[in-house]
């Protein structure tokens, strides 16, 4: 009997049933060993289980906390960042200033600095501590200082 597609009809249909049978393995299936790819196939699922098992079991120890490789990443990127900002200080740093020896220079005016041995105000081929024929200039006097001053009165 067919159904027509607007009434619901079953699931499943009696060849899909007897197709469908539950088998249990007998006793000598159960006793024998599993061989290599077998056991091969039990371990990697056994340790995917555990894996994912540990990986439950961390993310519940630290709820809503960072895991070790985001503060392993976190770490890192502030390595790089001050590597390049130090990279970046040393391309563009300021080159020194060369370095220039110092020479004593000779005085351009010579009448200015007596030969050496020679007191200041000394003239040449006189001796030291002698009186000079010249007259000292002479000293300002209080009265002349005050000439030059003119008070207002009003």
């Amino acid at each position: 009997m067919t159904t027509d597609h607007d009434e619901p009809g079953p699931v499943f249909d009696e060849d899909f049933v007897r197709g469908a049978t539950i088998r249990e393995p007998s006793a000598r299936e159960r006793v024998r060993t599993p061989g290599r790819v077998e056991r091969w196939r039990m371990r990697r699922e056994w340790r995917r289980r555990k894996r994912a098992s540990a990986r439950e079991r961390r993310a519940a120890e630290r709820p809503g906390g960072a895991s070790r490789a985001d503060v392993l990443k976190l770490v890192l990127i502030v390595l790089v960042l001050l590597a390049v900002s130090t990279g970046l200080w040393w391309v563009n740093r300021p080159e020194p200033a060369p370095v220039v020896p110092v020479v004593p220079q000779v005085p351009k005016n010579e009448q200015q600095q007596p030969p050496p041995g020679q007191q200041p105000g000394q003239q040449p081929g006189q001796r030291p501590g002698q009186p000079s024929d010249e007259a000292p200039a002479p000293v300002p006097t209080r009265a002349a200082g005050q000439a030059s001053l003119t008070s207002r009165t009003a």
